[in-house]
């Protein structure tokens, strides 16, 4: 037999969805704001349909969720991500997709702050951010001292010329240090 509550579920919004979530666990939008780490205002406009929700926050959503709600949050997730550009297996579950979900989340996040019209330019220096965030890897000081020298003096052309020759610089000889006959060729061989 057809199950036309499946159905129906498969149709709800994402408004109608956070709806169906915040009324099933008996909370008021002020309570389920909580639960969501954002504003009681994030979502009355989320179910007005004046806003969407970011990735974290349908994260949490799909971890509070029925598994039917669940199976339409993944697919509110995997647009999200692959509108972002991300690459994945698009039969990847989301528990399987959480770590690049995580870094998206998080790069979403920071870019907020960020002007619409410089986000793409701010876009690289974030998903190196996001993915050194989420590791054990020490963020050396002279990486941080790069940057802060750049922020300093990023008016600056002549600086930036500097900058961007000590990359160049570290680039070649870490690429040579790569190559597997470099230690062949400084023993003298």
């Amino acid at each position: 037999m057809f199950n036309w509550s499946q159905l129906q579920s498969f149709f709800v919004g994402t408004k109608d969805l956070i709806r169906q979530i915040r009324t099933r666990l008996r909370l008021s939008q002020a309570g389920f704001a909580e639960l969501l780490h954002c504003s009681q205002n994030s979502v009355s406009r989320y179910e007005s349909g004046n806003s969407t929700p970011g990735l974290s926050t349908l994260l949490m959503l799909h971890d509070i969720g029925l598994p039917e709600e669940r199976q339409i949050i993944d697919g509110y997730l995997k647009k999200s991500l692959a509108a972002k550009g991300k690459h994945f297996n698009p039969n990847a579950s989301v528990d399987v997709l959480r770590g690049l979900t995580d870094d998206s989340a998080f790069e979403e996040q920071f870019l907020a702050h960020v002007p619409s019209n410089l986000r793409e330019k701010w876009e690289p220096l974030i998903e190196v951010l996001s993915s050194l965030i989420y590791t054990d890897r020490i963020v050396d000081e002279s990486i941080v001292e790069i940057i802060r020298l750049w922020s300093l003096h990023y008016k600056d052309q002549s600086a930036e010329i500097l900058l961007r020759n000590v990359v160049g610089y570290l680039r070649v000889n870490l690429d040579l240090r790569m190559d597997p006959d470099y230690g062949r060729r400084q023993d003298g061989e």
